[in-house]
């Protein structure tokens, strides 16, 4: 399977839709091929691989990036200025 089709389907089952809306919306796709059995084995792939995400050890330094930033339009004579 696609590893696009894969990411909707996992998309859509962790947007709440059970195993089988999963199975109708793909079908009125034209996706066949994805029944809700496959759909909860690639849910059950994905639980794995978050646990393991989330009992990795946090060892060394996580670098990031914090932005902050405000835009706004004024209208002056009619017209937006920046």
């Amino acid at each position: 399977m696609e590893d696009s089709v894969r990411v909707a389907v996992a998309e859509s089952y962790f947007e709440g839709l059970s195993t089988r809306k999963v199975e109708k919306v793909f079908s009125k796709f034209g996706l066949t091929g994805i029944s809700a059995s496959e759909v909860s084995r690639i849910a059950k792939q994905l639980d794995k691989q978050v646990k393991e995400f989330l009992n990795r050890p946090n060892e060394g330094s996580i670098p990031y990036l914090f932005a902050d930033a405000s835009y706004f339009k004024v209208r002056t004579d009619g017209r937006y200025t920046c």
